[in-house]
């Protein structure tokens, strides 16, 4: 299938994020809405990626039969066993990360709402792969060659979540560009996505009933927990570094991302 992240421009999708926004504060001044957002915050991120999917989805498949046969293809040829590979990878970043949220003597995820795990598991990884191993690694592609294109676009992925997971966010980034380079497929890269948040998202509905003491009921120091969550996390990243280091492609390699 023609590209069709190469047909959309950069500005145009800061174009249609602004229009986005707008109408996002438009649709909460009505007063029906507006009682759902006072009562959960995460309902105003929902709305503004459900307007972004559709502004994509008009400039992409509107009176695009053939565009929309290919989509309908890619989600035939889902490549289980590539994502599969990559979640693993990162089995021990989720332990570790997950851990940590239970780590201490209160609750470390407050306001948690159902929207809030909508959002993180759908609408989020289906926006933001759209966008970030879409249209900006492709982009990127053209301009500083497939290796940098992957590096620049994972570091800016990890750097707007705003959060400590910097290390995490960034080698999910990476092998997400690398799923989708390799498969040609955005589909597996918002599935992968999905799984990964997903499996952050269950210790942080943990976080709020369970928490794991830092010392014994004597007072003497439980390192366990300590060495398990470094362990994990360590191994997770030589693991990783060891794909990427094997999976990334050569310098001279030309590589174009024609497909969807």
């Amino acid at each position: 299938m023609d590209n069709m992240f190469e047909k959309i421009k950069v500005k145009k999708v800061v174009l249609f994020y602004i229009l986005a926004i707008i109408l996002t504060f438009l649709l909460l001044e009505i007063p029906i809405i507006d009682n759902i957002y006072l009562k959960d915050k995460y309902v105003a991120e929902i709305m503004l990626n459900i307007i972004l999917l559709v502004f994509v989805s008009l400039l992409v498949f509107r009176g695009n039969n053939a565009m929309k046969n290919d989509l309908v293809s890619c989600i035939k040829e889902i490549s289980y066993k590539k994502i599969a590979r990559l979640y693993l990878l990162n089995i021990g970043l989720y332990i570790g990360v997950g851990l940590i949220l239970l780590v201490g003597t209160h609750v470390t995820a407050t306001g948690l709402t159902l929207s809030y795990l909508i959002f993180g598991v759908t609408t989020a990884p289906i926006v933001e792969e759209l966008f970030f191993r879409g249209v900006l690694l492709n982009k990127l592609t053209f301009k500083t060659g497939i290796r940098l294109a992957i590096l620049i676009s994972a570091t800016i992925f990890a750097i707007v979540h705003f959060d400590l997971n910097f290390i995490g966010r960034f080698f999910m980034g990476v092998l997400s560009a690398l799923l989708y380079i390799e498969t040609k497929n955005i589909v597996n890269c918002i599935i992968f996505h999905m799984l990964h948040n997903f499996s952050i998202f269950i210790f942080v509905v943990l976080s709020q009933y369970v928490y794991i003491p830092m010392s014994n009921s004597d007072g003497t120091a439980q390192p366990l927990v300590v060495v398990v969550v470094f362990a994990s996390i360590i191994i997770s990243i030589v693991m990783n570094i060891k794909y990427i280091k094997y999976n990334l492609p050569k310098k001279k390699k030309l590589i174009i991302i024609d497909e969807l």
